[in-house]
């Protein structure tokens, strides 16, 4: 994208009556020992714009990265392939429009206009629903990128609808989301239909996929209860596969939460003393939402005090039987200043999932403002 495209927002913006901003600086080192040992990180800064008047706001938020350190992976560094002609990727310096979008409220509901953040489903770590996404199954909760979109939502006193529209990456069609969700008791429920396409290995070839979801979330007793399905329609493959969620959490009276989730796809990979590169090379260019069919994920947190929290997460591949162990120290030093340190260790034999792996460490520092 053109620099003089990230002009715009402070050419429009002044157009209105008040604006506001925030924002904050986001620096990282990760250390990793793969194949061999190496660190890499980067700078983040976040702008975000917000101009409001009678009967909406205008959004805008500005990111730019400054990556140091290695910069250059192959993609064996991650993941074991057969090929010989493998593929290489890299991180550069980069300066773009994150969000920009119109948000107007009337009579005839809400519409949302132009990139804008789009999340849907209740799971923690996985979103059958969500045809937007793909979560970082090591950082489920960091932030999601944008999307171009147009969204209507109405609100009534039983129901919601939500109408999304958003132009596929590569330009040959719309991927469409529809939901409606109402209460029953103490359970929100949801149900939607979708369409979207994917590139395949060659990002020459489009699949176009079409299926229907339900949604389910509320709490029983204290404990927090979600579930999450859809049935997919592969249209140029002709073939057919489910996914599905289910998870639980509960805070106790001490503070400590606890967290479980369990995932399943009939689309992924199958573990037969190692995955296909087709399927590995998939998984890390981000087109599939998990490289295997079957994952658990256990997670618990405690706040020692109003500063520090502390907790730790257990992923497992339960196809290959790699799994992951994260222990994760937040630090709240100041009014406007994070730290956040984990450690992570990997295990798995050879050509599993997570067995190429061997440790990490990552520390994250932001300054809000």
């Amino acid at each position: 994208m053109s620099k003089r495209f990230l002009l715009i927002p402070f050419l429009i913006f002044p157009l209105f009556s008040q604006l506001d901003y925030s924002g904050y600086f986001e620096s990282e080192l990760d250390v990793v020992d793969l194949k061999t040992s190496y660190y890499y990180g980067y700078n983040k800064l976040r702008i975000d714009l917000e101009n409001s008047f009678e009967i909406g706001s205008l959004y805008g938020s500005i990111i730019g990265f400054q990556y140091w350190g290695k910069s250059n992976f192959l993609i064996s560094d991650f993941i074991d392939l057969e090929i010989q002609d493998e593929q290489s990727f890299s991180f550069g310096d980069t300066l773009y429009l994150d969000n920009l979008f119109l948000d107007l409220f009337t009579e005839f509901g809400e519409f949302i206009i132009g990139r804008q953040p789009l999340s849907v489903g209740v799971g923690y770590v996985w979103n059958p629903m969500d045809i937007f996404n793909q979560k970082d199954i090591l950082d489920p909760s960091y932030e999601l990128g944008a999307s171009d979109a147009f969204r209507w939502m109405f609100n009534t006193s039983l129901i919601t609808t939500d109408l999304i529209l958003s132009p596929s990456d590569h330009g040959h069609r719309l991927d469409i989301y529809s939901s409606i969700k109402g209460t029953l008791g103490r359970f929100d429920i949801t149900g939607s239909a979708f369409q979207y396409s994917v590139q395949d290995i060659s990002f020459l070839e489009n699949e176009e996929i079409s299926g229907i979801g339900f949604a389910c979330t509320g709490e029983v007793f204290g404990v927090g209860l979600w579930t999450e399905y859809t049935q997919n329609d592969n249209k140029s493959l002709h073939y057919s596969f489910n996914e599905w969620v289910a998870g639980l959490d509960y805070t106790t009276t001490n503070s400590m939460y606890f967290l479980i989730e369990r995932y399943h796809n009939d689309d992924g990979a199958s573990w037969e003393n190692g995955y296909s590169d087709e399927s590995l090379i998939l998984y890390m260019q981000g087109q599939v939402r998990s490289l295997s069919r079957n994952y658990l994920m256990v997670h618990t947190s405690y706040p020692f005090n109003h500063w520090a929290t502390c907790s730790s997460s257990y992923l497992k591949n339960l196809e290959d039987d790699s799994k992951i162990l994260s222990i994760q120290v937040g630090l709240s030093i100041l009014e406007n200043l994070d730290i956040l340190s984990t450690f992570y260790l990997f295990d798995g034999v050879t050509h599993s999932e997570f067995g190429i792996q061997e440790s990490a460490l990552s520390i994250r520092m932001n300054i809000y403002f």
